[in-house]
């Protein structure tokens, strides 16, 4: 076992290998693995020489807010891909606004290319599950993490007493953070996913988003989970069948086929090594 030269990675509650942030070089002749401060503004890739320990810093990008390696930061795997015998790596970034793939020199650490450069397109079809949309109502920590700090004096207090102490920040600091404001805005197709006894993203955060979204005379889909918790632990084949069959209607106009998940067997062991 070789000792890494570098300093202790703060972990997530899941393993690192399960969220793909860490993995082997195809000929296992190195080890990457994806690096963030406690603040979320910073990510780096590094590289580990398995034989001697060594960690080189091989591309780095900070932000005024949090920076991501993907668009969805959970249930979503990094888009960062070493290349061309490790002398490249695909970085998703979002330094310019918008989310694009870069290519990066790993020599130097330098920019190379953009590699996408066209206007974003908006989705036509989306799907929310466990959707925190409101979240000056609801959890301020997440303001501040995705669109920086609204103030100092704001934050100084903890986050459900600000408005209750101080009242509202600010509406303009405040939409940024909050889908149920920007409602009017909708247009497509959307489907809410939640569940009934979620303890974290509170089914109470999507019925706030519908309930404005029904006052700017919108259309939507919302399917409760009855019985389920944040993870959907025991429904995951409805809730992933229900996801793709919706993405297929309104995505491909097909109805998709008469097929059925099987429910995931709960093993112990399996779910432990989620977080080793």
């Amino acid at each position: 076992m070789v000792k890494a030269q570098a300093e202790p990675e703060l972990m997530t509650v899941l393993s690192p290998m399960t969220l793909r942030w860490l993995w082997w070089a195809d000929d296992s002749s190195a080890v990457y693995y994806l690096s963030q401060p406690r603040d979320l503004r910073t990510l780096s890739l590094r590289r580990m020489d398995p034989v001697t320990g060594e960690v080189t810093t091989l591309v780095s990008e900070s932000g005024p807010t949090r920076v991501d390696p993907t668009q969805v930061r959970i249930n979503s795997f990094p888009i960062v891909k070493v290349v061309n015998g490790g002398a490249e790596v695909l970085w998703y970034s979002q330094r310019d606004g918008w989310g694009h793939l870069c290519l990066y020199d790993t020599k130097t650490g330098e920019l190379r290319n953009q590699v996408t450069s066209d206007h974003p397109e908006f989705y036509k079809v989306g799907v929310s599950r466990t959707g925190n949309h409101d979240n000056p109502t609801y959890l301020q920590g997440c303001v501040e993490m995705i669109d920086g700090p609204v103030g100092e004096v704001d934050y100084a207090h903890l986050q459900g007493c600000v408005e209750m102490i101080d009242g509202p920040v600010g509406e303009v600091d405040y939409a940024l953070a909050s889908n149920a404001r920007s409602a009017h805005k909708l247009q497509g197709k959307l489907l809410f996913i939640a569940g009934g006894y979620d303890p974290r993203a509170l089914m109470e955060q999507t019925l706030r988003f519908a309930d404005r979204l029904i006052a700017h005379g919108k259309d939507f889909d919302l399917q409760i989970v009855t019985g389920a918790e944040h993870m959907y632990i025991g429904y995951e084949h409805y809730t992933f069948r229900k996801q793709f069959d919706y993405l297929v209607r309104h995505l491909l106009d097909l109805e998709p086929p008469a097929y059925r998940f099987a429910p995931r067997v709960l093993d112990p062991e399996a779910i432990a090594e989620l977080f080793l």
